[in-house]
């Protein structure tokens, strides 16, 4: 019998290969050069952006165009890392998954050092401005290595429910909330003030409103599935 959750592969069995793994793990290094590296110089960017001789022009711009890349580059690595494990999976087997799965674990815990150090080297020698070059770079290698592989697919499931965009939408304010409050509280506005609070209590709120939101759309499938058709 076959199982309706098995994966497809378009274009035949295609198995996975060396030059297929260097993309993946180049794909998962290109998140790390701009999140952490980045990281790494925020004083020197902030100076350049903010200073007492920063262009004019730039103070206007480049802050919210490094706040868009930087909501642009979360969602890429939001499809970045479960992507590449389902193509490990879809792949690779046996003794050659496990290590497709060690080296893009390398790639994952390991980029985020070397990023750290790269953002700094290149930075001190070239300027913080270099490290989008690179990464730019580092995305179109990892691109063209990962050129040409098939698509994979899930076979349909009988009890697939749809995409849960009320409980992603809570969880995203309510972590938003969290996250303003952890990162502002304190310096830009005090823990306690009406700000503050307010921030604790989205975050609670959203809380409580996302169990009940998904206790109820479990209990609705569970009812589903028993029901006869």
């Amino acid at each position: 019998m076959n199982d309706p959750k098995a994966t497809t592969v378009t274009g035949g069995s295609f198995r996975g290969t060396d030059t297929l793994l260097a993309g993946l793990v180049l794909s998962i290094v290109s998140y790390w050069l701009f999140a952490v590296s980045l990281g790494t110089v925020a004083p020197a960017v902030l100076q350049a952006l903010n200073g007492p001789y920063a262009d004019p022009a730039a103070k206007t711009w480049a802050g919210p165009l490094l706040i868009t890349g930087r909501a642009i580059q979360g969602l890429s690595a939001a499809c970045v890392m479960p992507a590449t494990i389902a193509m490990v999976k879809a792949y690779w087997d046996g003794a050659d998954r496990q290590r497709a799965v060690s080296m893009c674990s390398i790639g994952s815990f390991g980029g985020a050092g070397l990023a750290a150090f790269l953002g700094g080297l290149i930075a001190t020698t070239m300027g913080w401005r270099w490290i989008f070059v690179f990464s730019i770079v580092v995305s179109l290698v990892a691109s063209l290595l990962v050129w040409g592989t098939p698509e994979s697919r899930v076979g349909a499931d009988p009890g697939h429910r749809r995409f849960d965009i009320a409980g992603l939408a809570i969880f995203l304010v309510m972590l938003l909330a969290l996250m303003m409050l952890l990162t502002f509280g304190g310096k830009t506005f005090g823990w306690l003030s009406g700000t503050g609070l307010a921030l604790l209590a989205v975050a609670l709120v959203g809380l409580a409103v996302f169990i009940a939101v998904e206790r109820g759309r479990q209990g609705h499938s569970s009812t589903s599935a028993s029901s006869p058709i």
